[in-house]
């Protein structure tokens, strides 16, 4: 198994994330649209 440092880690985690927002607010704005703000609100 490989080893990996922290900077490749941190590197890999920020593309994840910005991965993951540019897919939730691709369709924000459409109805059916997966919002993870509307959990929270009653």
């Amino acid at each position: 198994m490989d080893m990996y440092g922290r900077d490749e880690v941190a590197r890999g985690t920020v593309l994840l994330v910005g991965v993951l927002a540019a897919y939730l607010t691709q369709d924000a704005g459409q109805p059916g649209s997966i919002d993870p703000l509307s959990e929270g609100r009653p």
